[in-house]
């Protein structure tokens, strides 16, 4: 099991969901292990989530367009959603065989509706790039950028974190390390086997 130890404070500076994770993992505590947050950090996921897309939504990488459409959309689903109920108490089949297809019709829809402009588009290509270079690079290349910065590996987890890739690009990096991150500690007979335990371990505790 592992556990997360706060060293300090977030700066006063930073994005609401981020200030909302933080808060959510720590609280008023300086230390919590991975096991007590099991079935529950997942409520402070939602909101730092809904909090993330909120700022997004803001930024320009969206057509105008698609946002006002995008915007129109709850009210959409709460107008079927209050019709399929209607008629469901009122007990008209023909009123439900309408309503629900249009109630899941409109969830389905809000997912695609969104239309990225060049600059958005533009930063998809960054962001799908860089998952693609982590499921496929090799261990010649990330010996050399290792040794071009020894912080590499501390720098991109966070992206595999995100990208549900963190087993496999942290078993990417066994036997490239003579030493542990700066900000991992390990309490057992070897360095080298704990961090191909690490890879799985750190992997389903994220999960």
């Amino acid at each position: 099991n592992h556990e997360l130890i706060k060293l300090a404070g977030l700066p006063s500076d930073r994005p609401l969901y981020e200030m909302t994770i933080f808060d959510g993992l720590f609280g008023t505590r300086d230390r919590v292990s991975m096991k007590d947050l099991q079935n529950k950090f997942y409520t402070t996921m939602s909101v730092a989530k809904g909090q993330l897309r909120k700022e997004i939504l803001g930024k320009n990488l969206y057509t105008k367009g698609s946002i006002k459409w995008n915007k129109l959309f709850p009210l959409f689903i709460f107008g079927s959603f209050v019709g399929m109920i209607v008629a469901v108490v009122i007990n008209k089949a023909f009123l439900i065989a309408g309503f629900l297809p249009l109630f899941i019709l409109t969830i389905i829809l809000q997912q695609f509706i969104l239309r990225k402009n060049p600059e958005g588009r533009k930063l998809y290509q960054k962001v799908y790039g860089f998952k693609m270079f982590m499921q496929r690079a090799e261990e010649d290349r990330l010996k050399y950028l290792l040794e071009e910065d020894p912080e590499y590996f501390d720098k991109t987890l966070p992206y595999a974190v995100a990208y549900g890739l963190t087993k496999k690009w942290t078993q990417k990096f066994n036997g490239l390390f003579t030493e542990p991150p700066r900000w991992y500690a390990y309490h057992g007979t070897s360095y080298g086997q704990s961090f191909d335990s690490f890879s799985s371990g750190f992997s389903s505790n994220i999960n």
